[in-house]
């Protein structure tokens, strides 16, 4: 497995370990990946995940499709089998609700993320959609900010943001088992 130095795509830096370019959102890397099924959070299911290269305009789910968020500034990816129920976004509370996808270790309370932010989910079965949940500090998708409780397609490639926490949606299908 080779290093980049710099983006094929863009020729921005690469740190060591990122898998998608932290400038442009494009995959680095065809590496095994670990995802958690919603089911059952104590097994750990092993893809071989292959990066779908969906252009802008196509945005139709698979149903095995994978969710794999690069955080802007972190080197390791947030990976989530999309399945029929909406996935909660947020940060860890003690007392609360628990959420989905826990953006406390990307530093989510210094950077505006509500303890339930919002929701992924999909919608007609083929898309996905955000849902911002009334947050303090809002939601974006690609520097547009979103209007509370109002459901907005999010596409492969774009950059969707809790508060000031800014993430890369990419698309994956997890292709085979791996033992």
């Amino acid at each position: 497995m080779s290093t980049h130095s710099v983006c094929p795509y863009c020729v921005a830096p690469i740190r060591a370990g990122v898998l998608f370019c932290e400038e442009c959102g494009q995959p680095l890397l065809r590496p095994t990946l670990e995802t958690v099924e919603k089911q059952d959070l104590k097994d750990v299911a092993r893809f071989f995940v292959t990066t779908r290269s969906l252009p802008q305009q196509e945005n139709a789910l698979q149903p095995d499709t994978v969710l794999v968020l690069q955080v802007r500034d972190g080197a390791d990816p947030i990976i989530i089998k999309i399945g029929s129920e909406p996935l909660k976004v947020g940060r860890m509370d003690p007392g609360g609700m628990p959420v989905d996808i826990d953006l406390t270790g990307y530093g989510a309370f210094h950077k505006g993320v509500s303890r339930f932010h919002a929701l992924l989910q999909r919608s007609n079965c083929t898309t996905l959609e955000v849902i911002d949940r009334g947050s303090s500090n809002g939601t974006f998708i690609n520097g547009e900010r979103i209007e509370s409780d109002h459901p907005c397609l999010v596409r492969h490639g774009d950059e969707l943001a809790f508060g000031q926490l800014r993430l890369v949606v990419q698309f994956a299908e997890a292709a085979t088992t791996r033992n």
